[in-house]
């Protein structure tokens, strides 16, 4: 099976930072149920077209998610391109693979978004939610998403080394990773069954089938049609195979059946079942897909409030796409990597103009829309100062009248028709009339 280099290896990254106590408790499913009351059917219906036409796009979102989190916490800096100062996240070595239509429908649904409630909701929240409706599209669990992350304001290439756990480590290494951020072991099982909907490339796995480190436990009809599959692997890195051959894109337990047939594709994923301490976690998922969906969905409710960067840590970013914060005046890099409007290496093709054009609308008519609410706040504040304009010269000529009241009674009269009431200091002025 070829694919694109979009279908990056779907290797759960799940190295997660310890939580930010002042950002969870911000966090609450209907935060945007006022400042945005469409938020949830937009995303919505942007993830069911986008699944719809590519089916890639499930297991590309919830790879990406858990790169977000995993580093710096959920706060989108992932999806930040590098400028001409700074390399960042997702061009890194490691992540140079990070899958194009996570991508892609993380800024769909921003400027859909921004066109509906304009500067409201973070990029952050668009992909916790985008990544659940996903998951339950394909036939995974339900789980709830606690809205009101802001979106990080940097994004460093060089953070990625060192916290990113490769498909041929030890159960032990990569249990160290998730016992140091408050994860379990039997979490980690469960979060590791992603990988149900995932794809690898061929150099992830390539080892287990040619030479002397061949791993006789596989499969052998499995290994078989993986070297027929990888053969050119060193020519074409853009060659992948499914995680779960058995039932590939669909969210079930098919995943820890697989490895108990020897069916795993990776390394990492083959000693789950090897591992005293975690086969009884994959028998149990293996058999029990109800138990698998439960430890899942409360883990991936865990993930979501890693590391939250609430006010005054970020931002909400205020454009039609998630790849510059707000004080950047930096042009991207042509080279977006992940979107389908540019390709590396083709830096003026009619694409990449079709997306430059397509982003200048977008900001002209977010600069109408502003014009807008600004000519309507400058009438509101005409209008007040007109009734305040009133207010004054009301209260002046109640002044007038009170001052005048003692010396003509006439002016008395005049100001009781006005509910003024003026009470002389001359009582003769009273007996003469």
């Amino acid at each position: 099976m070829r694919l694109s280099r979009s279908l990056t290896p779907f290797v759960l990254l799940f190295v997660v930072a310890p939580a930010v106590s002042a950002g969870v408790a911000i966090l609450r499913t209907d935060y945007y149920q006022k400042t945005c009351p469409d938020f949830n059917k937009i995303v919505r219906e942007a993830v069911i077209a986008k699944q719809g036409q590519q089916p890639t796009t499930a297991a590309g979102t919830l790879r990406l998610f858990f790169h977000d989190c995993f580093l710096e916490g959920c706060d989108a800096s992932v999806l930040i391109a590098t400028n001409s100062f700074n390399k960042a996240e997702r061009d890194d070595d490691l992540n140079d693979s990070l899958p194009g239509d996570a991508f892609d429908i993380v800024n769909r649904i921003k400027t859909a978004l921004e066109l509906s409630c304009p500067g409201v909701v973070s990029c952050a929240d668009i992909l916790a939610q985008a990544t659940r409706d996903l998951v339950t599209m394909v036939g995974g669990p339900y789980f709830d998403v606690k809205l009101g992350r802001k979106d990080g304001l940097e994004s460093k290439a060089h953070k990625v080394r060192g916290n990113v756990p490769m498909p041929n480590q030890t159960v032990h290494d990569i249990h160290g990773m998730f016992k140091k951020n408050g994860f379990s072991l039997r979490e980690m099982v469960a979060l590791s069954g992603a990988h149900t909907i995932g794809f690898s490339h061929c150099k992830e796995f390539s080892d287990r089938l040619y030479g002397s480190k061949a791993d006789p436990e596989i499969n052998p009809q499995f290994a078989t049609a993986l070297k027929k599959l990888c053969k050119n692997h060193t020519v074409d890195d853009t060659i992948a195979a499914f995680n779960d051959v058995m039932t590939p894109g669909k969210f079930d337990n098919m995943y820890f059946k697989n490895l108990k047939r020897g069916l795993g594709l990776l390394a990492s994923d083959h000693l789950l079942i090897k591992n005293n301490r975690t086969k009884p976690f994959v028998e149990l998922y293996a058999t029990d897909e109800k138990a698998f969906f439960e430890d899942f969905a409360r883990a991936m409710e865990k993930m979501g409030t890693v590391g939250v960067k609430g006010d005054g840590e970020g931002e909400v970013r205020r454009r039609v796409s998630c790849q510059t914060v707000n004080h950047s005046f930096q042009v991207p890099s042509r080279e977006l990597k992940g979107f389908h409007f540019c390709e590396r290496g083709d830096p003026i093709s009619s694409r990449c103009l079709l997306f430059d054009v397509r982003h200048l609308l977008f900001d002209v008519l977010r600069l109408l829309f502003a014009v807008r609410r600004l000519l309507f706040a400058v009438r509101r504040l005409l209008f007040a100062v007109r009734r305040l304009l009133f207010a004054v010269r009301r209260l002046l000529f109640a002044v007038h009248h009170l001052l005048l009241c003692p010396y003509r009674c006439s002016s008395c009269i005049f100001s009781i028709r006005r509910r003024l009431l003026c009470i002389s200091l001359d009582p003769s002025s009273l007996r003469h009339h």
